[in-house]
């Protein structure tokens, strides 16, 4: 005997629909899944051997004598079936477009507002701009070397052209509408300028670093800046460079002197200078590196200064051939009195 998993699948249909179509008729056999032959060849014939469309037994109408006639009854259900279908798709796909259509009219409206609001901004941008073009003016003209100016007036030459310019510079309104006219790249030209007070040594040191100077009090001073100590060591420091000994040790010297000269070392880059404690005992070992490493060794015998320590620096610089040896006095307590002792020292 055929099953009702059998049947339904030679057919195209659910076991649950075949098994109902043969209980409604009595057809169903005691076990409930078996299909005797003559039952078979019933819903063979019913379904006209052919693959259906499921449909549920409850609403499937009674079979009708005729063997032609069931194919032509379950044609109504697949018609209605199918409009049900269509109509379901229909109203499927009409929300989906009014979705759609909503999310592009809400984004079309955005990017309308956000086009809106970009052209005012550079409506706004550009009035902005049109009135600083206004207000700056006509343009400036181009730069011209002062060099290239006075050639076209015939004025060539480094003695016509100092001449020229002294005798623009000699009158207040002409050297003030030259200056004004004047435009720099850099401050490198105005290097050499400085300004510089009466002082002696401060005019003897502006001479030797070839500063053009202007007269100044002594407190704006370029050089000494209206203290004498800062005054003597630059001058020691131009001093040592003329007779090339950039390399000084001092042995000797307090903490606070020690701090002054490091700060005023700023104003001496070239100067390298090593500040030896008096008060701590050495190496002669180290004595002797430290003098070989160095062009100039100031013993500052009148500060704290262990004789030990002064005595082995002193034999170490007095054993190497290009060290010169300065000592410094018992009258000489302050870095000004030291720095003019080293810089009378090289002459």
């Amino acid at each position: 005997m055929t099953t009702v998993l059998e049947l339904a699948e030679r057919h195209g249909m659910s076991p649950q629909a075949v098994k109902g179509w043969l209980h409604q008729r009595g057809l169903l056999g005691k076990k409930g899944d078996k299909v005797s032959p003559a039952a078979e060849e019933q819903f063979r014939k019913a379904h006209g051997g052919s693959v259906m469309l499921e449909v549920a037994f409850a609403d499937a109408p009674e079979p009708a004598p005729s063997p032609q006639a069931a194919p032509r009854r379950a044609s109504r259900p697949r018609r209605e079936l199918g409009l049900v279908a269509e109509q379901q798709n229909e109203r499927f796909y009409k929300k989906r477009y009014d979705e759609v259509h909503g999310a592009y009219v809400e984004a079309r409206d955005a990017v309308e507002a956000i086009t809106r609001e970009r052209d005012r901004l550079a409506d706004q941008l550009e009035a902005q701009r049109a009135k600083a073009e206004k207000g700056r003016g006509p343009a400036a003209p181009a730069n011209t070397p002062l060099r290239h100016a006075l050639s076209r007036r015939g004025i060539t030459g480094a003695e016509a052209t100092v001449d020229a310019l002294v005798g623009l510079l000699a009158d207040p309104k002409r050297a003030a509408a030259l200056i004004d006219a004047l435009r720099l790249a850099d401050d490198g030209p105005l290097a050499a300028l400085q300004r510089v007070c009466a002082d002696p040594l401060c005019q003897r040191l502006a001479a030797a670093e070839g500063w053009v100077t202007v007269a100044a009090p002594a407190h704006e001073c370029d050089a000494c800046a209206g203290r004498p100590t800062q005054r003597w060591y630059r001058w020691m420091a131009r001093r040592l460079a003329d007779t090339r000994r950039l390399r000084l040790t001092v042995v000797g010297g307090s903490e606070q002197t020690h701090a002054e000269l490091r700060a005023l070392a700023a104003l001496a880059p070239d100067l390298k200078q090593r500040l030896v404690d008096g008060t701590v005992s050495t190496t002669r070992q180290q004595a002797r590196s430290h003098c070989r490493g160095s062009d100039v060794v100031v013993i500052w015998g009148s500060t704290r200064l262990d004789h030990a320590v002064s005595q082995v620096y002193k034999d170490e610089a007095l054993a190497a051939d290009h060290v010169r040896l300065v000592p410094v006095g018992d009258g000489a307590r302050g870095v000004q009195a030291l720095a003019r002792a080293v810089a009378e020292a090289m002459g």
